[in-house]
């Protein structure tokens, strides 16, 4: 068998540098751990994000329900009232129509007959508790009605 001389004319000598090492337990370690704040990191973003959207979907429901309220209030002819209720699945609603005061005919610009109208200010809030804290959506409008 002919080997080679390395160029310089030294045989060439395994060492112990030249030897293939595995990782050493400390990298393996910290490997891991850096491995296990990533995992952990990740999954506290995604549980934060179903619990926004958790949050997000019961803040739509309770506007949609303020929303079937006022329109009901438009439906009916509005009278001075403080009115409040339990509407199922948690929700609690307030409803405050007040007199605002009347409005001369020649300042209103819509169909209603001639005649003073008053000017009703109108509050629908909805209300929930989710994780321990109340929260509440409240919706504020203004409506025209013939005096009676």
């Amino acid at each position: 068998m002919n080997r080679r001389a390395p160029p310089d004319g030294m045989m060439h000598r395994p060492s112990c540098c030249d030897e293939e090492r595995g990782f050493l337990l400390t990298e393996v370690l910290i490997a891991g751990l850096i491995a296990a704040i990533a995992i952990m990191a990740i999954t506290h973003a995604t549980i934060g994000g179903l619990l926004s959207s958790r949050v997000a979907s019961r803040y739509d429901e309770a506007v949609a329900r303020a929303n079937s309220h006022l329109a009901t209030l438009s439906a009916t002819p509005l009278v001075a009232s403080d009115r409040q209720g339990d509407e199922g699945a948690g929700y609690h609603w307030h409803i405050r129509v007040v007199t605002a005061g009347l409005v001369h005919p020649s300042r209103v610009l819509t169909a209603i007959p001639t005649g003073a109208v008053t000017l009703y200010r109108l509050s629908v809030s909805v209300s929930w508790t989710e994780n321990g804290r109340s929260r509440t959506v409240q919706l504020d409008s203004a409506r025209l009605s013939p005096v009676r």
